[in-house]
Order: C-alpha cells, then sequence, then structure tokens
C-alpha cells in the first residue's frame, strides 16, 4: 500500500506549497514598500527604513525558499 501511496503523491503533487510560498512573500515585500510609500505621501511619521528593509528581506527569503522548493520537485515525470 504504501508504494501506492507515494505513486499518487508524485503523480499529483506539482509543488504547490513552493509556489505559496513565493506568493506570500512577494506579499510581504509589496506590504513593506507600500507601508513606507503611503506613509511619505500622506505626511505620516515614516516607518524607519531599516524596518522596511527588514521585511524585505524577509520576503525575499521566504520567496526564494518557495523558488527552491518548487524546483527540488521532480518535473520529469510528467514529461512523459
Amino acid at each position: 500500500m504504501k508504494y501506492y501511496d507515494d505513486k499518487i503523491k508524485k503523480k499529483y503533487y506539482l509543488g504547490g506549497a513552493g509556489i505559496i510560498r513565493v506568493i506570500l512573500g512577494l506579499c510581504v515585500v509589496y506590504g513593506a514598500v507600500g507601508n513606507d510609500d503611503y506613509a511619505v505621501l500622506t505626511g505620516a511619521t515614516p516607518v524607519p527604513i531599516l524596518e522596511t528593509i527588514g521585511w524585505s528581506v524577509l520576503g525575499l527569503l521566504i520567496s526564494i525558499w518557495g523558488v527552491s522548493a518548487a524546483i527540488k520537485h521532480d518535473w520529469s515525470e510528467f514529461d512523459k
């Protein structure tokens, strides 16, 4: 039964968790930069630049983690 379950996982798993991480990471980056931009436009107290850089780096790291997870998936099985 284990062989059958592994076969199903390989056949139907398309690396979706990796793509979700990429999208989540990009949302974090857009949120950090957008928050800083909005504060500048409205004349509110601007967010410290190190905080914006920190959130952006965190978002990029999550995105890189997602891309590496998607690349690790063996796509050659679907070429047949």
